[in-house]
């Protein structure tokens, strides 16, 4: 018997060393197994430093773990430590139980190409094995206390993004399973390019829902760069994100995401390919009180943005930003990409967020009207923009400083949302104006605003080109007062221009040959003002319809009007008569100023005493035949009446004698007959005026009629000259030739014109 005990207890003893012995090289074989067949595993080499472990507390280490990537020898996943504390007695409550899991210097990688990512390889081995659902026993849980990550670091790599790196994570949790009804964890990484995130989670798997809690400090834009590359030609995408919000989800009701808290904006800057500065702001931040995206829910704080700045510049081969505008026509869609349901496959691509942004986006703006919204504030302060254009003959620049945008209250239970604004243009004039939207439909709008007292010699690039004249003078009062309902603009435009004035002409080849001085001289007031209204209508929904060209055929036909049909224009200025400044008539033989001849040369002195640059002509038409005809009637008269006596030129016939002459009938019977005895007996049968235009003779007629048309525009001169004082030089007489736009049948009148020195 004591054979047997003592045998047995030898028998234990060897068994508990060998058992040890097994215990204490176990991790060893494992270690060894593992990387032996990692192959057949799953496919990728393995190496482990060492694997220990502590039978007494249950705690296991792992030290410089790595897994490769499928094919080369790049590390896909490494640690410098994994350390477990196992509690075995939970494994027969069927519950894997870590008192502690402490990972230090985890290492990983990911790389996306498409829809693929450098980890499926494993996804489709974890897939591909059957599980066993034969067993019918109580099913396992998994419970991890004390979880600790530091020093992780994760770097990743797409076709957009060369690589980014996330470094200094660490992630925390008191307490992690998949029985519990709420978890919390606790996460802090830097990225590379600049910046730290910190986030609160809240895990509830009762109901399914996730509260997040996200801490950005100091965000470098440059991680966001690579992104935009497939649309947008950079080379500065650049500033600093900080963020303090809140987000809310549940992963089995997707349409569930929440969000809420302030998000700002530092030193943002844009430049394009050249290195210009396109678009920028020093500060913005946005406060959101709460954004329920499920029921389309928006309540905005307050959006405020201050020092913005942007430039737009135009060239002959296009504009800053079509320039910048990517080419993405000829790209192929890729059958990588990643599709929703009745999307077109090359709508998202998940590679790039902000395609996925721009989908959600469109999937937003069609729901709008369904959307309830509430912004408190939106500011814009301390802003600038700036105009180029390059494709005048002399460079256009422009500049709206001090720009502000302000809006209060904007609520989609209310009518309309109103914006107003302000600035400072170029440095002369002032920008005051609202535009206000309404909820139901954008598209539809009232628009006001007011411009004073800017400068127009800025503009002169643009007039130089077009119509050869650069402005030298002038400050612009406009008015504008547009609406837009289902698509119909209707724009009221007026505009006033002070002391506004045209420089010489420049040797050019202007699209538009338009007497635009002499227009400008026409449509000043009797201040030096030019006021003009503007009328715009059309339909936006009609892609023929372009608002520039209508105002220039408007400006056009102003320009146009006033040239050729002045009086109107004037009589409404002065407070005259249209007809006293259209003509000068003086009557068949007429050659003295009456009473009503001297009160039409009033008026028109006075518009030239007004008017300083503005002369004027008197155009005197060459059809005649009726006044010769009447000259040579009058002479034959005055020869019956006074047989003998020699026939005076036509000034020189007094009063008394003009009366007799008008008395005398000529279808009197002795003065026909008187006539008759003149001319040949067969031109007896011809009317008395033909008679007499044969005996006096047409050429005798033209020059003595010629004479009176002399004399006419001397005493016209004379009076305008020495009577109210007009420079000789500002005057002048054209005779018009018969085939005249501008005619009469008679050279008694002198038609008024205007002109000024080119």
């Amino acid at each position: 018997m004591k054979k047997w005990k003592k045998f047995l207890t030898w028998a234990f003893i060897v068994l508990g060393v060998l058992i040890i012995i097994f215990l204490a090289i176990l991790p060893g074989l494992l270690r060894n197994y593992i990387e032996k067949h990692d192959q057949e595993i799953i496919g990728r080499e393995i190496e482990i430093e060492s694997i220990k472990a502590n039978y007494f507390t249950m705690t296991f280490t792992i030290l410089g773990f790595s897994l490769a990537e499928k094919e080369g020898e790049d590390k896909f996943i490494a640690f410098e430590k994994l350390r477990v504390n196992i509690d075995p007695w939970a494994a027969l409550n069927n519950v894997i139980f870590l008192e502690s899991l402490e990972l230090t210097s985890p290492y990983g990688q990911v790389i996306q190409n498409g829809q693929y990512f450098n980890f499926d390889d494993l996804l489709q081995a974890e897939s591909g094995t059957e599980k066993d659902t034969t067993s019918e026993g109580e099913p396992w849980h998994v419970r991890i206390d004390n979880f600790v990550l530091t020093k992780g670091s994760v770097a990743y790599e797409s076709d957009l993004h060369p690589r980014m790196q996330f470094d200094s994570i660490r992630v925390e949790s008191d307490f992690l399973s998949d029985t519990a009804d709420v978890m919390l964890v606790d996460a802090s990484l830097e990225v590379s390019t600049g910046g730290k995130l910190v986030l609160h989670n809240v895990i509830n798997q009762l109901n399914t829902t996730y509260n997040v809690l996200i801490d950005a400090d100091e965000m470098d834009f440059e991680i966001v760069k690579p992104y935009l590359e497939p649309f947008l030609q950079v080379t500065r995408f650049e500033g600093k994100l900080n963020a303090d919000f809140s987000v809310e989800g549940n992963w089995e009701d997707t349409d569930v995401f929440n969000l809420g808290g302030k998000i700002a904006f530092n030193d943002f800057l844009l430049s394009d390919e050249r290195d210009l500065e396109v678009f920028g702001v020093k500060h913005a931040d946005l406060a959101i009180d709460t954004i329920i995206m499920k029921d389309g829910f928006y309540s905005i704080q307050h959006l405020r943005m201050d020092s913005l700045f942007g430039l737009y510049e135009m060239y002959t081969d296009g504009d800053v930003i079509s320039n910048m505008l990517v080419d993405t026509s000829s790209i192929s869609t890729s059958a990588d990409t990643l599709v929703a349901d009745s999307v077109p496959q090359a709508e998202i691509d998940y590679a790039n967020p902000f395609s996925v942004l721009t989908f959600y986006l469109k999937e937003i703006s069609a729901s709008y009207a369904e959307s309830s919204y509430r912004i408190d504030e939106i500011s814009v302060s301390n802003s600038r923009f700036g105009f180029n254009d390059f494709t005048t003959s002399d460079p256009f620049r422009y500049v709206f400083e001090e720009l502000s945008v302000h809006a209060d209250s904007l609520n989609s239970d209310n009518e309309h949302l109103t914006f107003n604004a302000s600035a400072i243009l170029n440095e002369t004039g002032r920008f005051e104006g609202y535009i206000r939207p309404f909820t139901a439909n954008l598209e539809d709008l009232d628009m006001h605003y007011e411009i004073t007292g800017t400068d127009l010699t800025a503009f002169s690039p643009y007039t130089g080109d077009y119509i050869d004249y650069p402005i030298v003078d002038g400050e612009l009062l406009y008015l504008n007062d547009t609406k837009i309902r289902d698509g119909k603009l209707v724009s009221q435009n007026t505009m006033e221009c002070k002391k506004f004035d045209f420089g010489d002409r420049v040797d050019g080849d202007s699209p538009f040959n338009l007497p635009v001085k002499l227009a400008v001289s026409l449509l000043k007031d009797v201040r030096g003002d030019i006021h003009l209204d503007v009328p715009v209508e059309g339909d936006l929904h009609d892609p023929t319809f372009k608002v520039m060209p209508i105002v220039w055929q408007v400006l056009k036909n102003i320009v146009v009007k006033a040239v050729t049909a002045p009086f109107r224009l004037l009589a409404r200025q002065f407070g005259m008569k249209e007809d006293d400044l259209k003509r000068i008539d003086f009557g068949l033989l007429g050659w003295k100023l009456t009473d009503y001849h001297e009160k039409q040369l009033n008026s028109l002195a006075k518009v030239m005493d007004e008017k300083e640059d503005l002369n004027i002509e008197f155009k005197r038409i060459t059809k005649r035949y009726t006044e010769i005809e009447r000259y040579a009637v009058n002479e034959a008269k005055y020869r019956y009446l006074n047989k003998g006596k020699e026939v005076p030129e036509p000034d020189h016939v007094t009063d008394d004698e003009m009366d007799a002459l008008n008395e005398l009938d000529v279808q009197d019977s002795l003065f026909i007959e008187f006539v008759n005895k003149q001319i040949p007996e067969p031109d007896w049968e011809l009317p008395i005026q033909k008679k007499c235009m044969m005996w006096i003779g047409e050429e005798r007629a033209i020059a003595k009629t010629d004479r009176v048309g002399t004399i006419r525009s001397e005493a016209i001169q004379s009076y305008l000259v020495n009577e109210k004082g007009i420079p000789d030089h500002r005057i002048r007489f054209r005779v018009l030739a018969e085939d005249s736009l501008i005619t009469n049948r008679s050279n008694t009148v002198y038609n008024v014109g205007f002109w000024v020195e080119e």
